[in-house]
């Protein structure tokens, strides 16, 4: 790995020293140099030692206790951010394993594009390896979103390098030009409201409305466990998903759209009552798993929520709205454009 960069990476990391065995060690045979800054959100499992140790020449930020996703990121931002030289911020969960090119071919695609704010690379399941885990972000009309692809066995069906909606933030490169923009009056790139989840569905939208494209390319590849901290289909993942996605609707949605986007609410509980009678699907899964009222405490929990937080949420969309320089029809657009499965998306 070459001593100098343009790129800094990020990795948040709340107990999982067995992730960074072969995270860590992937960024350092990268062929495209970087600047590494670990956020620990607490660890006890030894994992602050390990980076300390193993490797020195990283900046390790530790924070007291389990801080989420987005508060970490905003950090290692604000700290790679201070070099000057860095122009792109490559986000990167720690339970993948990158391939050697993988940062070389983000920054080639950024590169090679106008206007770019965020480029995703081609995520491989780091078990089934021949099977896709995402190869960027597909959008549902009331904000629910999608890793496109995730589950397909790998055909070369997501080999163009091409635009999307957006990058997820597990491994996306984010521009310096892009970030400093959509940066809030609270000083936050990632909304810190969101802890966990859904934060960078908030993030690709308001990239959107401040005229950035996102990029994939399949040239960049990586593996990634997926969920392996949060846990797939687990209450605590659902909880801030539900609650997020509504803080979403409030602050991204031009008026316009947002409006008729209400009427979806009463239909996706509908089906999410459906799925519980036939105890099938994701909303049984989970369900099955939650304490305290099952899937309708947690739809109950995220509510109040909503509601106790609905003032913030509409102020920091008076600003979001103010800054929007698309028209509403190019809005429309993507939503028709990069749609998510409405049958996955209310049938998991």
């Amino acid at each position: 790995m070459k001593s100098t960069s343009d790129v800094g990476v990020i990795i948040v990391n709340w107990n999982g020293k067995h992730f960074l065995e072969k995270c860590l060690p992937s960024i350092k045979t990268q062929t495209y140099g970087c600047s590494v800054v670990v956020v620990d959100n607490g660890s006890t499992d030894g994992s602050q030692r390990y980076v300390e140790e193993q490797f020195p020449e990283f900046t390790l930020i530790k924070l007291p206790s389990n801080a989420g996703f987005a508060r970490p990121n905003n950090l290692g931002i604000i700290e790679l951010l201070k070099n000057p030289e860095i122009q792109f911020i490559f986000t990167l969960n720690n339970d993948t394993e990158l391939k050697p090119t993988c940062v070389e071919e983000l920054v080639r695609c950024a590169r090679s594009h106008q206007n770019v704010g965020a480029v995703q690379g081609k995520m491989l399941n780091a078990f089934e390896r021949n099977q896709i885990d995402g190869s960027g972000m597909q959008i549902f009309w009331d904000m629910s979103a999608l890793n496109r692809g995730h589950g397909e066995t790998d055909h070369g069906q997501y080999d163009r390098e091409e635009e999307i909606f957006g990058a997820v933030a597990s491994a996306s490169l984010y521009t310096r030009q892009a970030l400093e923009r959509v940066r809030d009056a609270q000083g936050q790139f990632f909304d810190e409201d969101y802890f966990a989840y859904h934060e960078d569905v908030d993030m690709a939208m308001r990239l959107r409305l401040l005229g950035f494209s996102s990029y994939y390319t399949p040239r960049s590849m990586l593996y990634h466990v997926h969920s392996g901290t949060g846990k797939q289909r687990s209450p605590f993942k659902s909880f801030y998903v539900h609650r997020n996605r509504y803080y979403c609707m409030i602050k991204d949605l031009p008026l316009l759209l947002l409006i008729p986007t209400l009427l979806l609410i009463p239909i996706r509980y509908m089906v999410l009552g459906t799925s519980l009678l036939r105890k099938k699907g994701a909303a049984a899964d989970v369900s099955k798993k939650a304490s305290g009222g099952g899937l309708i405490g947690i739809v109950l929990r995220a509510w109040k929520d909503v509601i106790r937080n609905f003032p913030r949420m509409w102020k920091k969309r008076g600003d979001i709205q103010e800054q929007r320089v698309v028209p509403l029809r190019e809005v429309v657009s993507w939503f028709r454009h990069y749609r998510a499965d409405i049958a996955t998306i209310f049938y998991g």
